[in-house]
């Protein structure tokens, strides 16, 4: 239930160069004004020659009404504090901390408490001893909420953290040893786990395997399988260069011998999954045709893969279907066609099966199907520029019964572009504005418009091409579409149009740094977010960023801006410049892009671009660009398409930083990257500072732009897929119109990127025109 609220007339005053609003209400805090500055995007942070402690301690001796939304941090740092200085309290301070812990604060403060209970004997303790001890001083857990939440209330859940938290403070023999995994009950193979994972698992899990009967098992089993487990270990281990290693041996003699195909079978799949997260694509296709032959011998059943019948034709549809995906991307078309083959067969047969597939097991079949389908039409189409037989391939997928909503749309889009590509453009208005009509996803009706537009161009139909064009660029005057594709549209009739809804700049500044003028009392009155936003307030104006974009992040998940009504999309554009201002930008960007899906969105709140495409970093951008002959523009773009900005941010496939720059490729170009002594920058970690990560992308930039003759489709393709890929698909699907080539590009996620970072480029580009703070090159 609401409160009615008592306001007075608002007054104000400064701290620490902080502005602060004192509502004059008896139901709230002051609330915190903090400067958001589009042209020199900075994190607030208030006297940062203070420690994070006294900053925050400071806050809360001048606004006592907020301690209790930061007392569990301000516990928490006290407690480090107090330890850091040897203050014979500290250990109160723990417990202080661990009985005011929340979700953020709770392992921390957990660790700190047990800690400091071993410290107090000054001599080391047995493991259950010290576990007793720790239950003791907190009431068996009760005295904390975030315990009793998370069940460490008993010596059995409580000891594997105590035996985490206090290693130095135990005596060895009391730590529980490690256990070896169990010899299998049996010689040779178990009947219940043939391919070992289970058995893998057990030993990683144990950290051993020791004794005779292991000996006695593993010369039951051969060297081979012996070989094969100790892959499946290292890679449960979490070492994958140990685990290709030994499977690019193991798996090629696993399937000599046809007992042990079913091993190979999973070798040559682990190995090609391990090269694939290490970023390899390409250069994985050959492995895939001695995997695609295991999948033929007799021997590999769901008996000897010790599955179930649909978890196996499930699994061989998957694999076959990478296959032909990996062979058709090097340009292999006839063993491409001849596994997409396999696939429709595998499904079909499936789906006429006489045991019961569940609504997902057949919706996820006839996706796979549908994919098939349309690998093989765009390879007919791209490389075979066979468009007619393309169209052919895809009518009769949509054919399938039951199609998913997401391949209907891939497909009817596809057959629209083949006959848009044969020169029958009234064929492809009726897929495209069929299509149009049918449609709400934001992401889609750019593209469909943008073409729907051309189509009518090529037809002669002036006055329909300008209504679409214009409709693109009222509706979505961001998207890659409006920008890129209608400054690329010769004599289009709305050139440059996405910059009218933008154009007074100095209004939008000021109504960005204006922002917290927004009413959204209610959010701040709201049970659950308001205590969340405080926090993210009093954090971001402390200068305590990673409490503060824990409790952005927190905050943004509790809000659906697209549904959850007009309300709800204010709060999301409070919290998207909260996020700003707190240097968040990935929050930032992300919530904006939410809120954008409104098509009404920006006529509304044009100034939400300075938030949108926020400039932090500036001077290394600058520095790193005129020093390399390249648009500092090009370099931002990248990095809020890489890294949001996030300086340490960092990739499955191991690339670090602003530009995401893998340390492989940082060796390559650190000689030619402007250092006055390369072999000084310490690799990889270097790499998440901002003035070597730009120098280094922009370093790789300049390298791409002479290959390339600064062409933009084929320059970003090749610093997210890599050159060699790029060089594939311009040897077998190059064409002049640079906007069809990126709609050719075979990598979803290649093509999407593509688009965003050119987008990006030039609205970096007009930002820089309307303001100083960018240098140009």
């Amino acid at each position: 239930m609401r409160m009615k609220r008592t306001c007075h007339r608002n007054s104000a005053l400064i701290f620490g160069g902080i502005f602060i609003t004192i509502a004059g209400c008896a139901s709230s805090s002051r609330i915190v004004v903090l400067p958001l500055d589009p042209l020199n995007p900075k994190p607030v942070v208030e006297t940062p020659e203070k420690s994070e402690l006294d900053r925050l301690r400071g806050w809360v001796e001048n606004n006592q009404n907020d301690r209790e939304y930061v007392s569990d941090v301000l516990a928490l740092l006290t407690a480090v504090d107090a330890e850091a200085r040897g203050d014979s309290g500290a250990k109160d301070r723990w417990k202080d901390a661990l009985t005011q812990a929340r979700a953020q604060t709770g392992d921390r403060a957990l660790a700190g408490y047990i800690k400091s209970v071993a410290k107090s004997s000054g001599s080391r303790w047995k493991v259950e001893a010290l576990t007793q001890a720790v239950l003791a001083g907190t009431n068996n857990g009760s005295d904390s909420k975030w315990m009793r939440d998370k069940g460490y209330v008993s010596g059995d859940r409580l000891l594997p953290i105590v035996t985490r938290s206090a290693g130095d403070f135990l005596e060895p023999e009391s730590v529980p040893q490690v256990i070896a995994a169990a010899v299998p009950e049996l010689k040779g193979l178990p009947s219940s786990d043939p391919l070992l994972t289970k058995l893998a698992a057990e030993i990683c899990r144990s950290k051993g395997q020791t004794g005779a009967g292991w000996d006695d098992w593993k010369k039951s089993v051969g060297s081979d399988i012996g070989s094969y487990l100790d892959g499946l270990v290292a890679q449960c281990q979490g070492q994958n260069g140990k685990a290709i290693s030994i499977f690019t041996v193991a798996a090629p003699k696993l399937a000599e011998v046809t007992a042990t195909s079913p091993q190979a079978l999973e070798a040559y799949s682990r190995l090609i999954k391990l090269r694939r997260d290490q970023g390899e694509r390409e250069s994985v296709a050959p492995l895939y045709l001695p995997f695609m032959e295991l999948w033929k011998n007799p021997a590999v059943n769901e008996k000897s893969m010790g599955t179930s019948r649909h978890e196996y034709e499930a699994r061989r549809i998957d694999d076959t279907l990478w296959a032909a995906r990996a062979r058709a991307q090097i340009g292999d078309g006839e063993n491409a066609k001849r596994f997409a083959d396999d696939v429709i067969n595998y499904v079909n047969a499936a789906l006429s099966h006489a045991y019961t597939l569940t609504p997902e097991q057949r919706k996820s079949m006839i996706a796979s199907a549908a994919e098939t389908y349309h690998l093989l039409s765009f390879r007919l189409a791209v490389e075979a520029r066979d468009w007619i037989k393309a169209s052919d391939i895809v009518e009769g997928a949509l054919e399938m019964e039951n199609l998913p909503d997401e391949w209907t749309v891939r497909l009817r889009w596809s057959h629209g572009l083949y006959h848009y590509l044969a020169g029958d453009f009234p064929r492809a208005l009726i897929d495209w504005e069929g299509l149009l009509s049918d449609i709400e996803d934001a992401r889609i009706k750019p593209m469909l418009l943008f073409w729907i537009a051309q189509a009518h161009d090529r037809s002669g139909h002036g006055a329909e091409a300008l209504f679409y064009r214009k409709s693109l660029a009222d509706d979505y005057p961001l998207s890659y579409y409006s920008i890129v594709g209608l400054e690329l549209t010769r004599n289009s009739g709305v050139e440059g149009a996405w910059k009218k809804k933008f154009a007074e700049f100095s209004r939008l500044r000021n109504l960005v740094t204006e922002w917290q003028g927004q009413d959204i009392e209610d959010l701040r009155l709201d049970a659950e977010k308001g205590p969340l936003l405080r926090r993210a307030e009093i954090f971001t104006a402390v200068g305590l960023s990673s409490w503060g974009f824990a409790a952005i992040d927190e905050l943004s998940r509790k809000i659906d801006p697209v549904t959850g009504g007009e309300r709800a999309a204010e709060w999301g554009l409070y919290v998207s410049r909260l996020g700003a201002a707190a240097g968040h930008w990935i929050a930032s960007i992300s919530m904006t892009t939410r809120l954008s899906k409104d098509p009404e969105f920006w006529e509304k709140y044009p100034e939400q671009v300075l938030v949108y495409y926020p400039r932090p970093f500036v001077e290394h951008f600058a520095a790193a660009a005129q020093q390399h002959q390249v648009d500092p523009s090009m370099l931002m773009a990248i990095s809020r398409q890489e890294s949001s900005f996030k300086v340490d941010a960092r990739s499955a496939a191991n690339a670090w930083g602003l530009m995401q720059v893998t340390p492989p490729t940082a060796k390559r170009l650190i000689r030619n990257a402007g250092f006055e002594d390369p072999g000084i920058i310490p690799l990889p970690e270097a790499l998440n500072a901002p003035d070597v990560n730009t120098k280094l992308g922009a370093t790789f930039i300049r390298e791409l732009k002479e290959k390339y003759l600064d062409a933009r489709p084929p320059m970003y393709a090749a610093y997210n897929a890599g050159t060699q890929t790029v060089e594939h698909w311009m040897a077998r699907r190059l064409v002049e119109d640079p906007l069809v080539f990126i709609e050719l590009i075979p990598y979803q996620e290649t093509r999407d990127y593509v688009k965003s970072v050119w987008r990006n480029e030039l609205v970096y580009r007009w930002l820089a025109e309307k303001s100083p703070v960018m240098m140009n090159k």
